[in-house]
């Protein structure tokens, strides 16, 4: 936003970056030494986007090459970019708040055969000798603990699928 800023002011693109490169010089320095020795600055931000957590750089090269390539004002084009990265870390926050709900409700739900195994060996009922000393409760409990793990496992991996767009 800040490169966008400086571009809408009036400033030459290069000199815009070179501005914007001193207060963050590990992001657009490369892109800024680049444009001022009149290379193309898209090619470094792409590389620097390649860094962990700055995937939204590529969309930055994206736009500084449609604004080459098409004449579109680089300034309006930055600022729909960064509009469109801060709206999709709101629905990554969203998502992973939901996400998380969902985590605590199987991981409790989880740990209620385990209660409901405790509830009936508390009675006259040897449920815990029966799922230890026979062959069938044996495989029930083999059973169960599989299938609990594979849901604990497959819920786990579904609400970590969501990943940016702009990841790698």
């Amino acid at each position: 936003m800040a490169l966008a800023g400086e571009l809408a002011s009036g400033v030459p693109p290069a000199r815009a970056l070179s501005a914007v490169a001193v207060d963050w010089p590990a992001l657009f320095g490369p892109a800024a030494g680049r444009a001022a020795l009149g290379g193309d600055p898209s090619a470094a931000l792409r590389a620097t986007g390649e860094l962990p957590g700055a995937g939204a750089l590529r969309a930055v090269a994206a736009a500084w090459e449609v604004s080459e390539r098409t004449g579109a004002a680089l300034s309006s084009v930055l600022v729909a970019v960064a509009d469109s990265v801060r709206a999709e870390a709101t629905v990554r926050r969203e998502a992973d708040a939901q996400f998380a709900s969902v985590r605590a409700t199987a991981r409790l739900m989880a740990c209620l055969p385990v209660a409901t195994l405790l509830l009936f060996s508390a009675g006259d009922g040897d449920a815990l000798g029966f799922l230890t000393g026979t062959p069938v409760g044996l495989a029930c409990l083999v059973v169960a603990a599989l299938l609990v793990a594979g849901g604990l496992f497959w819920v786990d991996r579904v609400s970590r699928q969501t990943r940016s767009p702009w990841d790698a």
